[in-house]
């Protein structure tokens, strides 16, 4: 189990091996989607770790369907991770912010404006929301702060040429 996913962040990083990231990420999926979040959450913060960890889980994943341009597996998953505030911290959110960008660089732009609805989770990722909507809209002013703004940029353009072979904008 632990080497799908181990497998899945490599690929990610370094945007090699997609298909083979794909079946992986379907292995990880359906070993985790087995186990059942009430058994979990029903013994406290003993286990809150473990339930932390299966959100990571299928935020990696989800990360390698949009990938593998299929988004809507992704989609249907977001419940199980994107708006759980547990992962918007320290290293973990480092697991949403990927799935972000990769959402960017699809140009799933009508679901990224769904997801920055949540004012909560907007405030939060504020700076993808605005390269987001400055790649869609280069009118567009953004609201983060500026240095904050251009490292993303930068470190985005840098992931699309991996990943397409072109700069994001």
């Amino acid at each position: 189990m632990q080497n799908s996913v181990s497998f899945c962040i490599k690929a990610l990083h370094t945007a090699t091996n997609k298909e083979r990231a794909l079946v992986e990420a379907k292995t990880a999926h359906a070993q985790w989607v087995s186990i059942d979040i009430s058994d979990i959450l029903k013994y406290g913060s003993a286990v809150r770790e473990v339930y932390n960890f299966r959100s990571t889980v299928f935020a990696i994943v989800a990360s390698v369907y949009v990938w593998n341009n299929s988004p809507s597996l992704a989609f249907d998953m977001e419940p199980e991770f994107l708006f759980d505030d547990d992962l918007w911290q320290d290293r973990n959110k480092l697991s949403i912010e990927r799935y972000l960008v990769l959402l960017i660089i699809q140009k799933q732009t009508d679901h990224l404006k769904k997801i920055f609805k949540n004012d909560k989770f907007k405030t939060v990722f504020l700076e993808y929301e605005d390269v987001y909507l400055s790649s869609s809209n280069p009118d567009y002013i953004f609201k983060s702060d500026s240095r904050v703004f251009v490292k993303l940029v930068h470190e985005i353009n840098i992931y699309c040429r991996m990943i397409t072979g072109k700069d994001l904008m």
